[in-house]
């Protein structure tokens, strides 16, 4: 049965066919009393197995809850640790022909317990199931857990931007971006006009960032101890960032950078000869909070002895004009270079 409506179990079967292999559910080829002890052998013909005393039903796995999920995984987590063995003729001196392959147990119940390939594959891949419906609980239950706590962080954060207003200049915000994988995205948000009359240091808003973040983790994890040994714990929301915005930017290029900077830029002495173009733009990276202005220039006028353009004094005229905007270098903006 192929399609839309194909049933977990029917899809765990298809996945099995490709290995089975025609002799290795052979025992008796064994020249030594060998038989299959495991008690999951010949599991993948149970639509409703049991394992270790648990049954449950392949198709209902997303009905079951939180704990009844944890304790099927648990116990196929044992059930899925094994060894690939290779069963061979017995000769005097060790070796000999290689007969079949099996699996062997090493945890629990099943150690040293032997069961089929098929039956091996197949608890992996019923493992691996109940897995991915394990983590997609884990995470709807962080989700949950992070969805609630907005309000109170929301709060939080407009009684603490009153009370310290110096970390919180007028010109940068914040925003809960998303609630992603269990954890809460804020983004912080910079009025660009605001951020050039105040004269204050674009670093700013990384550190109000990060102090807040950490803030909110420590309020946010305070009753919740997670240990790193134990994956079957929900680990608790974390506070995270994410990229800058600069809510102006684009408005500010076109109405002062396009019309106003740019021309004077061009009309330096051989600016419109030498000036290829002028880079403004902020990096969208999570640890970097920057905007980086600077000149490219025409490859003709920085090569030859004769001609060449010093762009040292050049630039420097640049920062002259850029001043007059509220542009300053190392408080506001870089000429760096660096990508994303």
């Amino acid at each position: 049965m192929i399609g839309d409506d194909i049933s977990v179990y029917d899809k765990l079967m298809n996945n099995l066919k490709g290995y089975a292999v025609p002799y290795e559910d052979h025992p008796q080829q064994s020249t030594r009393d060998f038989e299959y002890d495991h008690p999951l052998t010949g599991i993948e013909n149970d639509r409703v197995p049991n394992i270790d005393g648990l049954s449950f039903n392949i198709d209902g796995l997303d009905d079951l809850s939180f704990n009844e999920i944890q304790l099927i995984h648990n116990k196929l987590s044992d059930a899925a640790n094994m060894s690939y063995m290779r069963e061979y003729v017995e000769e005097p001196g060790g070796g000999g022909e290689e007969l079949f392959t099996y699996y062997q147990g090493t945890t629990g119940p099943y150690v040293d317990k032997r069961l089929p390939r098929t039956s091996a594959i197949h608890i992996r891949n019923l493992r691996n199931h109940v897995n991915s419906v394990f983590s997609e609980k884990k995470r709807a239950i962080r989700d949950q857990e992070a969805e609630d706590l907005l309000p109170t962080l929301e709060k939080y954060l407009e009684k603490h931007r009153k009370t310290n207003p110096n970390i919180y200049p007028d010109w940068l915000k914040f925003k809960f971006k998303e609630v992603r994988w269990g954890d809460l995205y804020i983004q912080p948000i910079i009025n660009l006009e605001k951020l050039l009359k105040s004269g204050q240091s674009i670093s700013q808003a990384r550190k109000t960032r990060d102090f807040i973040t950490k803030i909110w983790n420590r309020l946010v994890n305070a009753n919740r101890p997670y240990s790193r040994r134990n994956k079957d714990t929900v680990k608790s929301p974390s506070v995270k960032t994410t990229y800058v915005l600069f809510e102006d930017f684009k408005d500010y290029m076109k109405n002062v950078v396009n019309k106003k900077i740019k021309p004077e830029i061009k009309n330096l002495p051989r600016g419109k000869e030498c000036v290829h173009s002028i880079i403004f733009r902020y990096r969208k990276t999570l640890n970097e909070i920057e905007i980086q202005i600077h000149p490219r220039f025409r490859s003709e006028c920085t090569q030859g002895y004769w001609n060449r353009f010093d762009t040292y004094e050049f630039e420097k005229e640049i920062k002259g004009i850029l001043s007059t905007y509220g542009w300053r270098e190392g408080v506001n903006y870089t000429t760096s270079t660096n990508k994303d």
